[in-house]
């Protein structure tokens, strides 16, 4: 597995008293090879974040692309994406706080300007995210919408076109789309007037599983539902009144792991069941928000995030829910594996 991970930093090499918006890239050997810290912090960031530099600003070899990555709203600036292009980087990575209007465009710029693979990492919060204990959160939220980020991750090719793309309206209803890779057509796959989000495939192309609801905004009422390719027949797998989202196979395609939510005390567990629904259990459930879970790509191990220690931190455990570690100490969260 190698990463790109955002996180706010404290570097005690430059005095230990400022903090810094940083994006670090850790190799396959778990090797921190590069950290960005963001040049210019955006509006009011800049009564908390420091201004970065150029140290950082350098691009790593994964496989058969080189790779670089850079945060937030400097994804704009022109000098550091032709920094980054004069290193030979051909994968960009744009990390992003949340919501499309973030990434539709810019996203497909930077891919057809440095003719270049483009994934652009975008998050979702709605206003049940935010813990209750929050300082001020009365304050905070009173004005707030339900939804303050829609997500928006997206991947575009060298070309400038749409690999991977968010299909929303303003009424917060999504299709689901999916695109050929070797002719860029695009296709309709399921467009049943509801919210249908958090797609994947099965190992062997025949099932989608994914979260549907009303509408992106109503996140209460989101279920895990499934879509056999062959026929047509989407299966609802969770049914309880509660809110459970982003689902992904196991590598064989037995198990489904899921997001459970408690919107009483506003947190959520990890969960499983099989392929058909049945036999759900909690694998993990802590007094905090557990989320962004994925198996191994030999299904014995699950990494996910918890912020049950008041931070967002790495968490690993073994696939039956057993021997759970936590594996960051300075903040982290949207771990990928290496297949």
């Amino acid at each position: 597995m190698a990463v790109y991970l955002g996180v706010i930093e404290r570097p005690l090499d430059r005095g230990g008293h400022s903090v810094y918006a940083s994006l670090v890239y850790i190799n396959q050997k778990g090797e921190i090879k590069s950290v960005h810290r963001k040049l210019q912090p955006t509006y009011d960031e800049r009564l908390t974040w420091s201004p970065g530099d150029g140290n950082g600003l350098k691009v790593h070899s994964l496989k058969q692309f080189t790779v670089g990555g850079l945060n937030c709203w400097e994804n704009w600036m022109p000098l550091p994406r032709t920094a980054l292009y004069g290193l030979g980087e051909n994968l960009h990575i744009a990390v992003w706080p949340g919501s499309d209007h973030n990434t539709k465009d810019i996203t497909r710029f930077i891919a057809r300007e440095s003719r270049s693979f483009v994934v652009s990492v975008s998050s979702l919060m709605n206003i049940t995210d935010f813990p209750k204990d929050t300082p001020h959160i009365n304050e905070i939220l009173k004005n707030a919408p339900d939804n303050l980020a829609n997500g928006g991750s997206c991947i575009a090719g060298p070309d400038g076109e749409w690999i991977i793309y968010s299909s929303e309206t303003e009424t917060g209803i999504f299709a689901l789309r999916r695109v050929r890779i070797s002719d860029r057509v695009d296709e309709l796959v399921l467009d049943n007037g509801l919210y249908n989000g958090h797609a994947r495939y099965s190992a062997d192309g025949r099932y989608i599983v994914f979260t549907m609801g009303a509408s992106r905004q109503d996140a209460g009422t989101w279920e895990i539902a499934q879509l056999d390719t062959a026929t047509g027949i989407v299966t609802l797998l969770t049914d309880n009144a509660l809110r459970d989202a982003s689902p992904v196979f196991s590598p064989d395609g037995t198990r489904i792991l899921y997001i459970t939510f408690n919107l009483d005390n506003q947190t959520s567990g990890i969960a499983e069941m099989n392929r058909d629904g049945s036999d759900k259990r909690i694998l993990f459930d802590s007094d905090g928000v557990d989320w962004a879970a994925s198996y191994s790509p030999d299904g014995d191990y699950i990494v996910f995030t918890s912020n049950v220690t008041g931070q967002d931190q790495l968490y690993l455990m073994t696939a039956d829910g057993q021997d759970v570690q936590q594996i960051t100490t300075t903040g982290g969260n949207y771990a990928s594996w290496i297949p």
